[in-house]
């Protein structure tokens, strides 16, 4: 699993190495991202998790993690 934390206010293109890891092209995605400011409360959830999937995954791949986030990647080894 890879876990990124992008603190900043735009989003962050950034190169992933896994050392010549054996992985499978796809990849379950978890994001949570709001404004910094943004807070859940009884009658709203402004901040919730976004599952996705990403395809393309290998040893060395491009990732364009979204401001204000938490990502975790959970990649598969082959």
């Amino acid at each position: 699993m890879v876990k990124v934390v992008n603190a900043q206010a735009s989003a962050a293109r950034t190169a992933i190495d896994l050392g010549g890891a054996k992985v499978a092209s796809e990849a379950a995605v978890t994001t949570l991202a709001a404004a910094p400011d943004a807070v859940n409360t009884e009658t709203s959830t402004t901040v919730a998790p976004k599952t996705s999937t990403l395809t393309g995954v290998a040893g060395k791949f491009t990732y364009t993690f979204p401001a204000n986030s938490v990502t975790f990647l959970r990649i598969k080894q082959r």
